[in-house]
């Protein structure tokens, strides 16, 4: 009778050692750091699960509840860009309209006064006079 080999982590060490090996220059991860990886993210998962179920009101997880925990402690605060506050359509529609409008406010500060004068005194950034001021205005040039 041939014994079942126990997994000794949650997660599958295959992809772990995936994700590691594209994200290390090094290559080769040896077995017992993807183990020790394994556990430990099962571990912060525990104790993530644990915090978010003391914030739940029943008996189920909602999206609320994780987020609450995140941004309520600064333990997580590296997951604040993962989960997100919640938002209205509303909400997020003036905060687009507020960074086009800072968008805007930069690209108009961008250009320079010099460009300006340069350009309404007919000289152009060469020193030269630009074709528009230095040809006289005739019928066949209109």
């Amino acid at each position: 009778m041939t014994q079942k080999k126990s997994r000794p982590t949650a997660f599958p060490l295959g992809k772990i050692n995936t994700i590691m090996e594209s994200s290390s220059k090094r290559g080769h991860v040896p077995r017992t750091s993807l183990t020790m990886v394994a556990k430990v993210t099962e571990l912060f998962i525990q104790t993530l699960t644990k915090e978010c179920y003391n914030e739940a009101k029943g008996n189920k997880l909602d999206y609320e509840d994780i987020m609450k925990v995140v941004h309520g402690s600064s333990r997580y605060k590296f997951l604040k860009d993962i989960v997100p506050k919640k938002i209205t359509v509303l909400e997020y529609k003036q905060i687009m309209a507020e960074k086009e409008a800072e968008k805007r406010r930069r690209n108009n500060t961008g250009n320079s006064s010099d460009d300006e004068t340069s350009r309404s005194s007919g000289f152009d950034e060469s020193g030269g006079t630009s074709e528009e001021e230095a040809a006289p205005a005739s019928p066949g040039n209109e």
